[in-house]
């Protein structure tokens, strides 16, 4: 009976320095709770495998935003992130939450203001061009319509994103307000000249 403890014993006291090396080991790292995002197992995480993170630590991104926040936080541009690099990322992409949500509905509608602005100025100018048409309206509404389109392009090219999403939310108010103004004086004034 004492040899079979003894056996036992000295197994155990054999297994002690894994075991102990195994928790020291991830106490240092601090990289136990993203571990379980390293679905392969070579100690980094791949873009599906942040993705995966993200959702599991509730963040909000869509598959897109998922992909531009890996890329952003992959420093070396090797397809994989540390699992350092992942907490660091999960950790920053969490303070952004508020602005990527304005961007995810703000940023479509602001790519949407460059063609109606261009439309929108050409519209007003041909009413200058072709009706003879020199209202105050006519006049700030096509200068105006100019100036804004060329700013905006100017915002994309120089990554202004916070011109855009105000582009974008011009953009609504636009089309709650401006065009039914617009399409309303368009109709009223063919029926006088019909009269």
């Amino acid at each position: 009976m004492m040899g079979s403890f003894s056996a036992r014993t000295s197994a155990s006291v054999a297994l002690l320095p894994v075991l102990l090396l195994a928790i020291v080991s991830q106490r240092v790292s601090g990289d136990a709770p993203m571990g379980k995002w390293d679905l392969d197992g070579d100690g980094h995480l791949n873009s599906t495998e942040f993705s995966e993170a993200l959702d599991n630590h509730g963040h909000d991104h869509t598959p897109g935003e998922a992909t531009r926040a890996f890329e952003k936080h992959d420093g070396d541009i090797d397809g994989k992130l540390t699992l350092h690099q992942a907490k660091a990322a999960l950790s920053h992409e969490g303070e952004g939450e508020f602005q990527r949500k304005v961007d995810r509905y703000l940023w479509p509608a602001g790519l949407l203001a460059c063609p109606l602005l261009f439309a929108t100025a050409g519209y007003h100018t041909s009413r200058i061009i072709i009706y003879d048409d020199f209202s105050q309206l006519t006049m700030n509404i096509a200068l105006w319509s100019v100036l804004a389109t060329i700013g905006l392009q100017l915002s994309f090219i120089n990554g202004w994103t916070i011109v855009v999403d105000l582009a974008g939310f011009v953009t609504i108010l636009w089309i709650i307000f401006v065009l039914p103004m617009i399409l309303w004086r368009e109709f009223n004034g063919s029926k006088r000249k019909t009269d």
